[in-house]
């Protein structure tokens, strides 16, 4: 499991989901749409480059280096658990 420091972060506005390997809502970013702690790099986004496009999380890596390993596989898992959900949002993205 990835964990990464919380304390130092406004969390007025975020209603945290997997807090502790960084996927946050917040109501301002990204229309409360899942992301990356500390990005806007949603959820589904990391989504449809891994599984429409095909990249590896190597890949992803390369073309975003402020992302972490853990930060990726931690999007790939929240999909995993609430995959209806990133569906609908890549749906209408």
């Amino acid at each position: 499991m990835w964990t990464i420091d919380l304390q130092e972060r406004d969390t007025t506005n975020e209603t945290t989901s997997f807090e502790t390997v960084g996927i946050v809502r917040n109501t301002k970013i990204c229309n409360g749409r899942p992301t990356i702690l500390g990005t806007r790099i949603t959820v589904s986004d990391i989504v449809e480059l891994h599984h429409l496009l095909g990249w590896d999380i190597q890949r992803i890596l390369d073309e975003y280096p402020h992302l972490t390993k853990g930060q990726v596989i931690a999007a790939l898992e929240y999909y995993e658990q609430h995959t209806e959900e990133i569906e609908n949002n890549i749906a209408i993205h």
